[in-house]
């Protein structure tokens, strides 16, 4: 996604006329307090010293740790809500692996972020799962349907209620079979 200028109309017809998709990531910009390390999600999927890691880079950074963070925040989020209404093909992205961008918590953060730039939480969800499988060309998956490969999270919580609640996983299933978490987590320590 853009993050300099506001795009102009040229931009937003050439985007347009040439079915160019644009990812999101958004979230890698987002809000420069490091207490989402604090989620007990990220203690469930990351090693101690890595958390400690981040959170000493993160704190040498302040108070913008990546670069210009509140200024380019706030243009994505008027870049988003713009080529969103323009019709531009938008694609869920959290760049993850980059920088602080955990994996397993970098798409909820994403999630966060778009509902904060003005999505519902079903529509950040559909972004994040339907539509990337559309974009993908994954028939298989991006839904809860018959005949439709079963990777799913079982929530504690409804998303639907708080985006937030996408964090608070009961189970993780692949391909139709639960994840043992207990033992990943094991493993990690």
């Amino acid at each position: 996604m853009p993050r300099s200028a506001r795009p102009d109309s040229e931009l937003l017809d050439q985007l347009l006329e040439h079915d160019v998709a644009v990812f999101t990531s958004m979230s890698i910009q987002g809000p420069t307090s490091s207490d989402w390390l604090n989620d007990p999600l990220v203690r469930d999927i990351t090693p101690p010293a890595e958390v400690q890691r981040l959170a000493a880079e993160i704190a040498e950074r302040e108070p913008e740790p990546l670069f210009d963070t509140s200024e380019t925040y706030s243009r994505l989020v008027d870049t988003f809500v713009l080529l969103r209404e323009a019709g531009v093909r938008l694609v869920f992205s959290a760049d993850t692996g980059l920088l602080a961008q955990l994996p397993g918590m970098a798409e909820h953060r994403e999630l966060e972020a778009l509902v904060g730039a003005g999505l519902s939480p079903a529509e950040a969800i559909g972004l994040a799962t339907a539509e990337a499988a559309r974009h993908l060309h994954l028939d298989d998956r991006g839904l809860l349907a018959a005949g439709k490969r079963a990777d799913l999270l079982v929530l504690e919580a409804n998303p639907l209620d708080d985006i937030t609640n996408t964090r608070r996983i009961s189970s993780v299933h692949l391909a139709g079979h639960a994840l043992d978490r207990e033992a990943m987590r094991r493993n990690w320590q």
